[in-house]
């Protein structure tokens, strides 16, 4: 973990992403950003990336907080224990399996596979939840072609669910989703119960 040294006040906090500045607006205790408040993160030239919407303590990011792209579209929502966002950290252990899965069933194969979580939002009070997977690779025979993909799954109807398909993985995703979409949310709740 670094530390870094906000931009906007004699504050201090620790940081486990690549920014290279920050912005705290909130408390300050003993020269450690504290309490609750907003974090700014700014990369190695300038630009903003995004924020942190939640509780600090002495420097640390910790309780339930936000945390947002620079578009303002929502990361991650949960609780955050010493700066890791704990709730997502057993879906992080599945993406390799999930990529493979979609990748395999639904896109019928590729090369240069990736699978990224791209939102994450959890609560305690069972408002809606839901952990989004980009999903992406290039065919196996066509190198060009490239695929790519979301997975939702939420709590929720339609539980789970395909989103910004373009159109060379559509044509694959709709003859196969249909056929795999029960399998898909069966396998997901094992492997989510196995991982806690």
């Amino acid at each position: 973990m670094r530390y870094l040294r906000a931009s906007n006040c004699n504050c201090t906090i620790g940081t486990l992403s690549n920014s290279s500045a920050i912005e705290w607006y909130g408390s300050c205790v003993n020269g450690y950003c504290d309490g609750y408040g907003t974090v700014n993160y700014y990369d190695p030239d300038g630009n903003y990336s995004g924020r942190y919407v939640g509780n600090v303590s002495q420097g640390i990011l910790n309780g339930f907080a936000t945390r947002y792209y620079a578009n303002g579209a929502i990361l991650y929502q949960g609780r955050v224990r010493e700066n890791v966002f704990v709730d997502e950290v057993p879906y992080f252990a599945l993406t390799g399996l999930i990529r493979d899965f979609i990748i395999d069933s639904l896109l019928s194969g590729g090369i240069r596979r990736d699978c990224q979580i791209v939102k994450a939002v959890f609560s305690t009070n069972g408002d809606l939840q839901e952990i989004r997977y980009r999903i992406s690779c290039y065919g196996q025979i066509v190198t060009d072609n490239y695929y790519t993909c979301t997975l939702v799954f939420m709590n929720r109807d339609p539980y789970v669910d395909m989103v910004n398909v373009n159109d060379n993985a559509q044509v694959f995703i709709t003859l196969n989703f249909l056929r795999y979409a029960q399998a898909l949310s069966d396998w997901f709740d094992r492997q989510s119960r196995n991982n806690r």
